[in-house]
């Protein structure tokens, strides 16, 4: 009797242990997910660091270029003022000493070349300060790039753990419901042995009642287990077919 219920029992262990393995899988599946996800959060926040140090840079750099390029004008201003004045003095001496305008032509020309060079000066500053900032605009729009890939990446490895955790989920479903088949195939044939001792005790009208309240609970059992099989494809019933080639073998005994 407990021979035709070998084959769905090994059948039932073999499918519990392949749910088994494939619910491992999922779980290094999702712990590599994870792991991964973690890693490019990780990146993101070092490329958020990072922009916010070249934005605080750059705002740095150009304040600073702001205060040279404001002291240099007020310094060639002062030396416009300055230059304005020893003219006016030159003028106003020229008539008292040849010597003394002599003197001021020279401070004159002096003042004048001291503001050519800070006009020259100011220029180059000028030029590498621009060039600093097209450098610095051209580093933020590829951090500001990068941070952009970086965020759709984790969008990816986001979508990719959900479906890690769906199929472990459905994996840990299909293996609760091997467990209950598996444990519903080991009870099965422990009511039958019973039953048909009570049969051999009782005789034939005596053992009408405990058969049939036998076979009550059997086919319960059988439709509680249909029912919760019904939500998960892929799982089948015990075939039920030998109880009842045992009962007409009973009932002509």
């Amino acid at each position: 009797m407990h021979g035709k219920y070998d084959y769905p029992l090994a059948e039932a262990r073999q499918a519990h242990d392949t749910v088994q393995a494939d619910l491992a899988t999922e779980r290094q599946a999702h712990a590599a997910t994870q792991a991964r996800l973690e890693a490019a959060r990780a990146e993101l926040d070092v490329a958020g660091r990072q922009l916010v140090e070249l934005r605080t840079q750059f705002s740095t750099e150009l304040e600073r270029a702001r205060e040279q390029v404001t002291l240099a004008q007020e310094r060639a201003e002062a030396s416009e003022r300055r230059s304005l004045r020893e003219l006016d003095a030159e003028r106003t001496a020229r008539q008292r000493s040849e010597r003394t305008a002599e003197d001021l032509r020279g401070e004159l020309v002096a003042a004048r070349s001291e503001a050519r060079d800070a006009a020259v000066a100011q220029a180059e500053g000028r030029a590498k300060l621009e060039a600093q900032a097209v450098a610095l605009a051209e580093r933020l729009a590829a951090t500001e790039q990068a941070q952009r890939k970086t965020a759709g990446d984790l969008e990816a490895v986001q979508a990719e753990l959900a479906a890690a955790q769906r199929r472990a989920e459905r994996a840990e479903a299909e293996a609760a419901l091997a467990r209950q088949l598996l444990a519903t195939l080991r009870v099965a044939p422990r009511e039958r042995d019973g039953g048909g001792g009570r049969r051999r005790k009782g005789g034939s009208s005596a053992a009408t009642a405990p058969e049939e309240q036998g076979d009550g609970q059997g086919e319960a059992q059988q439709d509680e287990l249909a029912g919760e099989q019904g939500d998960e494809p892929g799982v089948g019933l015990p075939n039920n077919q030998d109880e009842g080639n045992d009962g007409s073998d009973d009932s002509k005994d």
